[in-house]
């Protein structure tokens, strides 16, 4: 999936932004005191923006994964809900971060609660029960007397 790794470049370039104040702060004889400051402090404001845009991201990986969860049935479908419960919760408040940032601050900690649920509900059902052993052999067998790929099986 291409969503991993969009995250991670998002997430990474983000990162730059909180050591631009220690670039800034090295250089501190070539600047005055005051416009040190600003400038040191301007990219801590970006590191909220790229969080939100990085999460916008997430969601539709999070979109992705509930759906390929609930179409699956190797795991209970109500986790793909949940999951994809927890990625409109995610877009909800990026994009109310953006917007609306003090609303977004009221939608904390509940708005986080539906991904929270559906993330560790995935977890601990796979650690726990795992996987339907039984039905995965069972399309696996089909797909192969079928001559199609485990994908088209699924579908």
């Amino acid at each position: 999936m291409i969503f991993r790794p969009t995250v991670l470049a998002v997430e990474s370039a983000n990162l730059l932004n909180q050591f631009t104040p220690l670039v800034l702060l090295d250089r501190a004889q070539a600047l005055g005191t005051d416009r040190l400051q600003d400038l040191a402090y301007a990219p801590l404001g970006l590191v909220s923006i790229g969080y939100d845009i990085q999460q916008v991201v997430y969601a539709f990986y999070l979109l992705a994964a509930g759906y390929l969860v609930f179409k699956s049935t190797f795991v209970p479908r109500v986790i793909g809900v949940l999951l994809v419960l927890g990625a409109v919760a995610y877009l909800i408040y990026s994009f109310a971060s953006f917007l609306a940032p003090a609303f977004s601050a009221q939608l904390v900690p509940y708005i986080q609660l539906p991904s929270l649920i559906g993330e560790a509900s995935l977890s601990l059902s796979l650690l726990a029960v795992g996987v339907n052993v039984r039905r995965w052999r069972e399309q696996a067998s089909q797909a192969r007397h079928m001559g199609v790929t485990p994908a088209e099986a699924l579908a």
